[in-house]
């Protein structure tokens, strides 16, 4: 909004009299959406979630006896395999009675691994607004 400031985080901004969407900073956020302590929050949890992501692949995971990749984080247990020379993935619940296997194949297990937790985070935050 202001050009003049580097933005690490954008939040997307919409408005009904205003044709399309403007991609702004915390403080612009706050300022037109007139609560600078939510934008402070989004901007919070943006910056947690990328730190969650970038250290992701280095948590421990463990080996299943048919040699497959899990962890359990959240009460999601994740399991990443190979098939035909492609990576795909499971995310699963038996508290939530909910199981999902990946749309699509991967190039790497790392690949799967992060779709993995890019749906973890959509799971937890529907979670989080639901309760």
């Amino acid at each position: 909004m202001c050009e003049s400031q580097k933005i690490r985080y954008i939040h997307y901004m919409e408005h009904p009299d205003v044709a399309g969407v403007l991609a702004c900073g915390c403080v612009c956020a706050g300022n037109m959406e007139g609560n600078i302590s939510a934008a402070r929050e989004r901007d919070s949890l943006m910056i947690s979630r990328a730190s969650k992501r970038s250290r992701w692949l280095y948590r421990k995971w463990r080996e299943s006896q048919k040699g497959n990749e899990w962890i359990e984080v959240d009460g999601y247990r994740v399991t990443v395999f190979q098939r035909a020379g492609r990576w795909n993935g499971v995310v699963s619940s038996d508290s939530e009675n909910f199981k999902q296997f990946s749309r699509r194949a991967y190039p790497t297990s790392s690949a799967a691994k992060l779709a993995a937790f890019d749906l973890i985070t959509k799971l937890l935050a529907k979670r989080q607004v639901s309760s």
